[in-house]
């Protein structure tokens, strides 16, 4: 993320050191504090640019170097020594802001031909080369951009392909070697035979651009087939000057005359006094292809024409012979490449290029003519040049066109305007309709809504430069109404919306990919999603008239949408067309689904079309190639996740949360999404696949609910996986995640296998467990809607059985889920209504509250209400329940007598009970005044073919693994666990007793064990084991019985207490018959102190003795104590079986004890450094002193788990 600057302060000394970090190499540490802020580059952003493009080339130009392509390598050497070059004078700093312009221009030109070249992405730049921001560019310009800058990449290459073939003859060499050049045209004679006066526009053309290059040379020739000004017979010349390099280099040049009849509206009018003159009608055109000629590969024989090299004043030093002072001069239509001193214009060329009057319901249309003038305050000004050679006029008046509803003029003049005089000047149209016979003029008004509109009318089926025409009008529209500078902009965007966006969208579906206009089109459609906000779309899905009209925009338009994602419409190389167009369908997708949600969600309104093309648009948009990240360089994908962010992500947590809001529904899609959800998750995005790998649960189940078995997902996953894996798709990352979803699924199965065979059961407990067990499995795998479906059939049978403690707490567990805020809650349960959370909560408080008094355990509200103090919504809704009644619920706990439940351990073993029950022990909480006796009866009718245990140690494995059942019942005492905030307070006995039976997680069995000789008088002699259980959770709770568990911890208590057990008891036996085999011994030691084992608790370090674990589980500080405890004491035990062992090995087992005696070393070096140093006492009590009690004390020690409250069932200090 960078690079940090920062301080580093010493503690003791209290020194100060400024360094710069890097932050991989940074860490934290207690004894020095880092003040730090993040450094950022002072370079320009010209540099930057240069620094990147450096550093990508330079990945590719290594590949070149590989693959052995020398040309292209050589070329990209070159083009970065330019760059570097060029660099080192940017950050120099000293050049003057001419000479910086100019290198920013080649810096920039250099950079966008070479990634031409390199297939890299097209760079779209303002007019001052800077690059242009999407965030801050409308959608027009955008595009704009990118034409002008494939044109301009195209125009570059062109221009370094004619470098090498411009070198025909010397004039050519001679020209290529001027930056400025003119073309000298001597007109002779115009000879066609009209019969009125007519007026010659010639001006040079670009037919592939198609666009004019200079300003018109205008003739005006007389009726009587010779010039108007007879004095100009014979010198009609004219220098079209200011062309450059860039236009010789253009692949083809057109000399044009264009020729337009003065007088008569129709020829064939031949009555002169009644007809109306002076019309400017279109006569016709010359077209002469000159482009050899400019670029001085030859000569004209018959029109006098010549390429002359240099600007005007040159070519009238040069050219005295054919450049006079009568010459005229025909400027180019810009500036030139090379703008000299002195050479200043302040030139508004106006092009009239179209208009739409469309009488509609007439059927003849007006003839047309425009009329413009320049005017100041006092009127009109001389201005107006048509053409280069004529004198300025104070109006201009178009060509007319016969009946013509939507003429094109492309008509082209200059206004010439003093610079100071600019702001007085306005410009004045007005359109007339002319007739061949008319008295006075005809004026008409036309509206820019009218203009608008009936412009693209003509989109979908009008002609070519029309349609271009109608869009180009469009795009700017949009393009104003974009700015920030305009004013409201919103009912303007409105009118757009409701007239336009349809009509846009169709004539996309109907336009070919290969048509001319398709980008263009696409890119007003992007645009005027681009700028429509909440209210926009609000508004244009109320103008639907009915359900069906609105279904058929929705589907036409997500059809259009996957269309144009499939196959874009721009080059590959505009990727930041691509994304910014990606980013407003991502918007209008969302904004559509949340109409779906509203309108065709319920099952009577439900559209199975619709949403299938939904769901397909979705999946294509997520998979499309300009989106794949892991397919692009660091630096690109660097690029777009810090402009765009991940949009995949975005599209793909939408289809989930889609998905789930089907319901039932969700059976009409399976097989059939299958595989695009699969074609999904594969996409190697570790997120994204998180969010929708789930979703397969959810088709497994819903067909499983539909038709009782999935075959159609199993045949379709089978035949997709096969299909995309083949083709390239998935990855090991995927395999590992579609191993943890079977391993998903598999828990799954058998949990909804369990919960089908307890649901025909009579055993409601059998019921409430398998539902405890699928909602907890929905819980952990985040699935929120089904959690809450399984919790309400917890309730439903916790009612029907008057289990209405056990309700409340079930209730709770939704309650926890919600929050405090008017947001709507989703409808997760058929008989939910549209409420807001807030609603809903305080409603299950109250039905919570309700439960808990029927359960007779009114003070349960106080203690599991109390943690609500601290919400404001609560300090007003239970303020008068927690101050006002709170006392008289404590003095009922004092005054009235309640019975305490009792607690009973039932263990199920055998392979005969379901998975849930199998090998398992539970805590039950007993009904009021239930006996021990009544409980056992009730849970074996449940059972009727299983037998009674009558012991309460656990059973061996030749029990559990039976194929019978097994039932174990007795009862456990509670272990009382106070509130901390009743601690050391004076509380009362009656409090106290209340919490000895409720609340409780930790319950106890003691029995009486006989050990070495009992002395029937000394009561002391008798030995009690005890065991603890600990449940999963706290009693009462949503069950009336929870599972025990074992923690992580106290099993390698457990474990290590057994080994060391184990250790002893062998080292006993051997002590006590010399003629044991010593192959057991020699197993046991060398298996705990191999240095693979490392005793054993190599793993437990890891686990436990860390300081993070030791912070989040501070209540562990006893047990972690007692583990290394039980490690210390090991040691000597090992040390005395191996001493024990060297005793009896025999010599071909020496090597094998030497060596075990060595790991033994450097086992016990480790240990006693960490945990210290036991010292055992002889434990042969054929020739020991010490007392008996003694060593049984230290056996204690060595191999109990003294102190540990863990599973089933456990040993503990023995009690005298």
């Amino acid at each position: 993320s960078g690079w940090y600057k920062g301080y580093v302060i010493k503690n003791k000394e209290r020194k100060v050191s400024k360094r710069v970090f890097i932050p991989e190499y940074l860490t934290w540490s207690s004894s020095c504090l880092l003040i730090y802020f993040i450094i950022t580059s002072a370079e320009m952003p010209l540099v930057k640019e240069v620094t990147t493009t450096l550093r990508e080339w330079g990945s590719i130009w290594k590949q070149l170097y590989v693959s052995s392509k020398k040309e292209r390598f050589s070329q990209v050497q070159r083009l970065m020594w330019d760059l570097m070059e060029w660099r080192s004078q940017l950050l120099s700093g000293t050049l003057p802001s001419d000479e910086f312009k100019e290198l920013k221009q080649k810096v920039t030109s250099k950079i966008d031909y070479g990634n031409k070249i390199l297939e890299l992405d097209v760079v779209v730049r303002d007019a001052d080369g800077n690059i242009l921001d999407p965030e801050r560019a409308s959608v027009i310009s955008l595009f704009r951009a990118h034409e002008d800058a494939t044109a301009k990449i195209t125009e570059r290459i062109k221009e370094e392909q004619s470098n090498v073939q411009l070198d025909h003859s010397g004039v050519s060499a001679r020209i290529q070697s001027s930056p400025t050049h003119s073309l000298y045209v001597f007109v002779r004679n115009f000879v066609c035979r009209i019969g009125e006066d007519s007026e010659l526009f010639m001006s040079l053309y670009d037919p592939i651009k198609q666009t004019n290059i200079s300003e018109n040379y205008l003739v005006r020739w007389g009726d009587k087939g010779l010039p108007k000004d007879i004095e100009m017979l014979n010198s009609l010349k004219v220098v079209f000057t200011d062309l450059g390099n860039k236009d010789l280099g253009r692949e083809k040049i057109y000399l044009i005359c264009q020729i337009v009849r003065v007088g008569r509206m129709d020829l064939k009018d031949t009555n002169h006094k009644k007809c109306t003159m002076g019309l400017r009608r279109p006569f016709g055109v010359a077209v002469m292809d000159i482009s050899d000629i400019i670029k001085g590969k030859t000569e004209c024989l018959w029109v006098t024409m010549k390429a002359l090299v240099g600007d005007i004043v040159q070519i009238r030093k040069e050219y005295p012979h054919l450049v006079d002072r009568s010459t005229v001069v025909a400027r180019k239509l810009g500036f030139p490449e090379i703008i000299m001193p002195g050479d200043i214009r302040n030139d508004i060329y106006l092009t009239l290029h179209s208009g739409d009057f469309d009488k509609y319901n007439k059927t003849t249309q007006k003839n047309v003519e425009v009329i413009m003038l320049v005017c100041d305050e006092e009127g009109k000004v001389n201005s107006i040049c048509l053409g280069a050679g004529d004198r300025p006029v104070n109006e201009y008046r178009s060509v007319i066109y016969y009946q013509i509803k939507q003429p094109r003029w492309m008509e082209t003049f200059k206004v010439a305007i003093p610079l100071e005089e600019m702001p007085r000047i306005h410009l004045r149209f007005m359109f007339r309709h002319r007739s061949s016979q008319e008295c006075k003029f005809s004026s008409f008004s036309v509206s820019c809504s009218h203009e608008v509109h009936g412009a693209l009318a003509v989109v979908g089926d009008g002609l070519q430069d029309e349609k271009r025409n109608s869009v180009e009008l469009l795009n700017n529209i949009l393009e104003v109404l974009s700015r920030n500078d305009v004013g409201d902009t919103f009912q303007h965007i409105q009118d757009i919306v409701s007239s336009l966006l349809r009509t846009i969208n169709r004539t996309v579906i109907t336009m070919g990919r290969e048509h001319a206009l398709i980008s263009r089109v696409v890119a007003c459609m992007t645009a005027i999603l681009s700028q429509m906000d909440d209210r926009h779309y609000s508004r244009y899905i109320e103008t639907f008239s009915g359900t069906t009209d609105l279904v058929d925009f929705l589907m036409e338009t997500f059809l259009l949408f996957k269309d144009l994602i499939g196959k874009h419409v721009y080059p590959s190389d505009w990727v930041t067309m691509i994304m910014v167009q990606n980013r407003v369908f991502l918007q209008a997708i969302n904004t559509y689904a949340d109409t779906m949600n509203h309108k065709f969600l319920d099952n009577n309104s439900f559209e199975v079309q619709l949403w299938n093309n939904y769901f397909h648009l979705a999946v294509a948009f997520i998979t499309q190639e300009s989106l794949q990240l892991q397919h692009f360089s660091p630096t690109k994908r660097s690029k777009i996740l810090a402009k765009y962010g991940d949009m995949r992500r975005l599209i793909g947590f939408a289809i989930r949360d889609m998905w789930y809001k089907l319901g039932k529904n969700k059976i009409c899609f399976i097989p059939g999404m299958v595989g695009p959800i699969l074609e999904m998750t594969l996409i190697p995005e570790e997120e994204l696949r998180r969010a929708t790998i789930p979703i397969f649960f959810d088709m497994m189940q819903c067909e499983h609910n539909h038709s009782g078995n999935f075959r159609k997902f199993e045949n379709e996953i089978i035949l997709k996986l096969d299909h995309e894996v083949e083709g390239g798709g998935g990855d090991e990352r995927y395999m590992d995640m579609r191993a943890h979803f079977v391993t998903l699924v598999t828990g799954l199965l058998e949990r909804l296998l369990d919960y089908r065979t307890v649901m025909s059961d009579d055993s409601r407990n059998n019921r409430m467990s398998c539902t405890v067990n699928l909602l907890n499995f929905y819980k952990d795998i985040n699935r929120e809607g089904m959690y809450i479906r399984y919790l309400y059939k917890l309730r439903d049978l916790h009612l029907d059985g008057e289990n209405y403690t056990e309700a409340a707490y079930t209730l709770l567990l939704h309650s926890k889920l919600l929050k405090w805020s008017e947001e709507q809650c989703t409808l997760q349960l058929d008989f939910q209504t549209p409420q807001s959370q807030r609603q809903l909560k305080e409603s299950l408080y109250d039905t919570i509250i309700s439960y808990f008094d029927k359960g007779k355990v009114i003070f349960l509200i106080i203690c599991s209400f109390s943690f609500l103090a601290f919400c404001p919504f609560v300090y007003f809704i239970y303020k008068f329940l927690l101050q006002n009644q709170q006392a008289k619920f404590y003095e009922s706990i004092m005054k009235i007598l309640r019975p305490k439940p009792d607690y009973f351990a039932v263990g199920y073993y055998g392979c005969g009970f379901p998975q849930f029950l199998r090998n398992k022990v539970f805590i039950h909480r007993g009904k009021e005044y239930e006996r021990r006796e009544d409980f056992q009866s009730q849970l074996m009718s449940q059972f009727p073919s299983a037998v009674r245990l009558n012991i309460t140690t656990m059973p061996g494995d030749d029990i559990k693994n039976s194929n019978m059942q097994y039932i174990q019942c007795f009862t456990v005492q509670p272990v009382l666990e106070i509130p901390p905030r009743l601690r050391n307070k004076p509380v009362p006995d009656q409090i106290i007793n209340f919490y000895k039976s409720n609340y409780v997680q930790r319950f106890q069995y003691s029995r009486p064990v006989r050990r070495g000789k009992v002395d029937p008088d000394n009561e002391f002699s008798m030995w009690i084991e005890r065991t603890t259980f600990i449940t999963a959770y706290k009693l009462p709770g949503i069950l009336r019985w929870f599972e025990t568990t074992v923690s992580p911890l106290e099993n390698a208590i457990e474990t290590m207490g057994q080994t060391n057990e184990k250790i002893l008891t062998m080292i006993n036996q051997y002590q006590c018959d010399d003629a044991l085999p010593i192959n057991p011994l020699s197993m046991l030691l060398n298996g705990i102190v191999d240095p693979a084992v490392m005793g054993g608790f190599a793993k437990y370090e890891k686990a436990f003795f860390t300081e993070e674990y030791m912070h989040e589980h501070h209540e562990d500080r006893d047990k972690l104590m007692r583990l290394k405890d039980l490690i210390a004491w090991q040691i000597p035990l090992l040390g005395r079986g191996i001493s024990l062992h060297g005793k009896r090995v025999t010599d071909d087992l020496r090597p094998f004890h030497e060596r075990m005696e060595e790991c033994f070393k450097q086992l016990k070096k480790k240990v006693e450094k960490e945990y210290g140093v036991r010292e055992l006492p002889d434990t042969d009590e054929r020739r020991s002193t010490r007392p008996r009690s003694m060593l049984r004390s230290v056996r204690q020690s060595i191999c109990s788990l003294a102190g540990s409250e863990c599973g089933t069932p456990t040993k503990t200090h023995p009690e005298r």
